[in-house]
């Protein structure tokens, strides 16, 4: 057991998550109940984007005995690049309840950012909730008030395309610029 957790800790920090993984789940094979190789196995999936299978690796280690605030904490970070905002506010207060100091800077600045971030948000819903009315109410004085609105199929010669993708990427950059970095 101990072999493979230190050369899993030895690919995990020169960056070989692979071989890394396959250790702790070896590890984890040999002692199930041990909480170590699970919250490294979290974090391994949490660098990958799949944060769905980091918490519950993460929510293994913690009902095996892992350290509280820092499994919280890796839920919370977990939960926020998921942009699972609720989660994170929840997994983010219960860290900071089972230790007040130890991440206290860095989950006050979380928080706060997730707080920008829900308003940011809202008002990009409320911006998009008042261009649909507006629309609406601008054929209130037609004569016809049923208007059908059909999708057209519109097709682009290729050079056109790259244009539109240029147009795209400017588009990105510029909701990036405008809004940290959010775009879907």
């Amino acid at each position: 057991f101990n072999d493979y957790i230190k050369t899993g800790l030895d690919f995990y920090n020169s960056g070989d998550l692979e071989k890394a993984e396959e250790n702790f789940k070896t590890a984890v094979d040999l002692k199930p109940s041990h909480y170590f190789p699970q919250y490294y196995i979290g974090l391994i999936y949490y660098a990958k984007k799949e944060y769905y299978t980091a918490e519950e690796y993460y929510l293994s280690a913690l009902a095996n005995g892992a350290d509280k605030a820092l499994t919280y904490y890796a839920l919370g970070v977990n939960a926020y690049a998921d942009n699972n905002y609720d989660a994170a506010v929840i997994y983010l207060n219960t860290a900071l309840e089972e230790d007040p100091d130890k991440y206290k800077d860095k989950i006050s600045f979380l928080l706060e950012r997730i707080e920008s971030e829900k308003m940011d948000d809202d008002l990009y819903m409320d911006y998009e909730i008042d261009t649909e009315s507006d629309l609406e109410t601008e054929y209130e004085g037609d004569e016809e008030t049923d208007i059908e609105y059909e999708d057209e199929d519109i097709e682009y010669e290729d050079e056109d395309e790259d244009e539109y993708d240029e147009y795209d990427e400017y588009n990105e950059d510029e909701f990036n610029e405008d809004f940290g970095g959010k775009w879907e």
